[in-house]
């Protein structure tokens, strides 16, 4: 049965690959390239065979760093992996290869050469940094925001955060990115309801709106702080992050329990109050004249009943309807 040559199959494997292949000679100069190489960089085998590796184009591969790592391919290190070259080149303009070179040997001459693959990753690199100025921007505009902030990734640990949380909760980035949210300071956000919640967050596109904890908290004593959350997108990667925003109603909410008690202690006040006026009445009921009884009576009544009335309201829960 007849066989292919190894050569050409090999041949017929490096034309088909999207990557751009050049093969050096043991003093670096060009034997061969595949379809993928001149295409990508707009050069045609006459502008590329035979040449130095250094003066192809525009000089795009004479770089000292890169020089150093190929010259000591072949006598030492027999491969490069993920070498990064961004330049102007000379027909395609700005791009940015990622290069892995390695030493082949050819045990029937005794020959080495060097194969060089190339990967255009100009694409992502450019989505990388457009994905990472947003970032940053998006980092700014939560630092000017005066309500703490955290991002969250999806099991909870924590991303990022503002400036105003670190401050408020005495905190630096480092104590705190990359751990999870409930362990936190002393477990304070160790709440089974809130986890719940916040788990429901990015796959139901639900939203966390007033969600309430009280707790002691180290440096400031007890507060109480109100939870918004919802699900955000870094650009250039759909995976899904949550934003949540920590506001102090402390003051707040001590206000509205101090205006309560306020409030339930007037109205028992007015009670007494009113009770003190029925008590008037009844004592000028007993030498009130027979035409001015009955009208003493009714006021006694009316009075009594509105003081009743102000009974209630002083104990019914939260001030809410009352059942006359």
């Amino acid at each position: 049965m007849d066989t292919v040559p190894i050569d050409v199959c090999a041949r017929d494997i490096v034309e088909t690959v999207r990557s751009s292949i050049l093969v050096l000679s043991e003093d670096f100069h060009v034997t061969s390239a595949n379809r993928a190489f001149y295409n990508t960089f707009g050069v045609t085998p006459e502008e590329t065979i035979g040449r130095f590796i250094y003066d192809l184009g525009n000089g795009y591969l004479n770089v000292p760093p890169l020089r150093r790592l190929l010259e000591t391919v072949i006598p030492e290190q027999e491969v490069i992996e993920a070498y990064e070259i961004e330049q102007n080149f000379e027909n395609i303009g700005h791009r940015c290869f990622v290069l892995n070179a390695r030493k082949v040997h050819r045990p029937e001459n005794k020959t080495s050469f060097l194969l060089l693959v190339f990967d255009d990753i100009t694409e992502v690199k450019n989505a990388q940094r457009e994905s990472e100025l947003n970032w940053r921007i998006a980092q700014n505009i939560v630092d000017t925001v005066r309500d703490p902030l955290v991002v969250l990734d999806l099991d909870m640990t924590v991303v990022t955060a503002s400036r105003a949380f670190l401050k408020l909760f005495s905190l630096t980035s480092d104590e705190i990115v990359g751990r999870r949210l409930r362990d936190l300071d002393q477990g304070q956000w160790d709440v089974a309801a809130l986890r719940e919640l916040l788990e429901h967050v990015v796959p139901d596109s639900a939203a966390i709106s007033g969600f309430e904890v009280e707790d002691d908290f180290p440096g400031l004593g007890r507060r109480i702080f109100k939870l918004n959350a919802r699900e955000i997108y870094r650009t250039g990667n759909q995976v899904g992050r949550l934003l949540v925003a920590f506001e102090d109603v402390t003051d707040a909410r001590l206000l509205e329990r101090h205006k309560d008690i306020l409030a339930a202690e007037l109205a028992h006040r007015i009670k007494n109050s009113l009770q003190i006026i029925a008590s008037f009445v009844a004592f000028e009921l007993r030498d009130a004249p027979e035409p001015c009884v009955e009208g003493y009576q009714s006021m006694q009544t009316r009075i009594s009943a509105i003081a009743q009335l102000y009974d209630l309201i002083s104990r019914s829960v939260a001030f809410g309807p009352v059942q006359v």
